[in-house]
């Protein structure tokens, strides 16, 4: 039996999931591993590229697109190894990273999940590690092109040095990590039941990782595990703007669904409330704009329906679900 299983959840990928194959391939002394690959669907040819080029993969084929979380728990299903890897498709697994992350889970064996360190191509430190949602940081997640601007003025150049200079810290304790790159104990997941597959994209590690932390597991992040991600290549989403459908709905309702789990009542109703307003400011600050183009009136008239219609299905009574 293999030591660790890889599970890769793809969706119209293909080359940066070959990419990521080769990646694994050059690491293959690090440890006895597995490697299942869920594609979503894909009409790019993702699995019979992933079949021809890499025959020892196992490819698990989906009829339909059943989202991320959907994904992994089918690759959870044929897994057979004490610990799984779940990294996406857009990343890149350095040498070194499976090793120090196998090491870290035998040290610590209340770790139920463990996530990598993710960098740009670059060498510069993506976000790894998540706090649960507040209404204070979702506020500034509907107006990202302003939170954008004010972290690139906090940050400035002397940030941007900070991170170059290589100083990685230790590992430490989190309340979520990315879902991009994390080792996770099999035996913990099954006791969670594996992700929440009412969550279709986004929002679902943080999710698990609450549970478990509410079942008495841990979670950690391992800075020096550093895996390169070039980040939301399927989706498309960017964190400088806030996104177009089927993105946008996506995030929200798997938001909406976050909070009614974990923060129920007024809570839930508070966040609920603050979302639906500020799409509503969003409409009419694409109103008032006032595109002079035929083409720019029919971009505006798109965003502006948009917006009203996850601003309706927020509305809703109910638990958020996904499509």
């Amino acid at each position: 039996m293999p030591a660790l299983s890889i599970v890769i959840v793809s969706y119209n990928t293909a080359d940066l999931l070959i990419g990521c194959l080769r990646s694994l391939a050059r690491v293959e002394s690090e440890a006895e591993f597995e490697i299942i690959v869920v594609d979503n669907s894909s009409q790019d040819g993702s699995a019979a590229r992933a079949r021809s080029e890499f025959p020892g993969v196992k490819v698990v084929q989906l009829e339909s697109n059943l989202g991320f979380a959907a994904g992994v728990n089918r690759g959870l299903a044929v897994a057979c190894a004490p610990l799984v890897f779940a990294v996406n498709p857009d990343c890149i697994v350095p040498r070194e990273t499976l090793r120090r992350l196998l090491s870290f889970m035998a040290d610590h064996p209340r770790a139920a999940i463990a996530g990598a360190g993710l960098t740009t191509v670059r060498g510069q430190e993506l976000a790894s590690t998540f706090r649960f949602p507040s209404l204070f940081r979702e506020f500034w997640n509907l107006l990202p092109e302003l939170k954008s601007l004010l972290k690139a003025i906090r940050i400035g150049p002397a940030g941007m040095l900070q991170r170059r200079a290589g100083v990685i810290p230790p590992p430490q304790r989190a309340e979520s990590v990315s879902g991009a790159a994390l080792i996770m104990r099999a035996v913990a997941l099954r006791e969670a039941a594996g992700f929440d597959e009412g969550f279709f994209l986004y929002h679902e590690e943080i999710d698990l990782c609450t549970r478990l932390l509410r079942a008495g597991w841990e979670v950690w992040c391992v800075p020096a595990a550093q895996v390169i991600h070039f980040d939301a290549q399927a989706s498309g989403y960017r964190s400088n703007r806030l996104a177009g459908d089927p993105v946008l709905t996506w995030r929200l309702m798997g938001m909406d669904r976050l909070w009614s789990k974990h923060r129920p009542g007024l809570p839930h109703r508070l966040w609920k409330w603050q979302t639906r307003w500020l799409l509503l400011a969003r409409v009419w600050f694409v109103r008032l704009l006032g595109p002079l183009g035929r083409s720019d009136r029919n971009a505006r008239d798109h965003r502006i329906s948009e917006l009203f219609t996850v601003r309706q299905l927020l509305g809703r009574r109910g638990r958020g679900k996904t499509p």
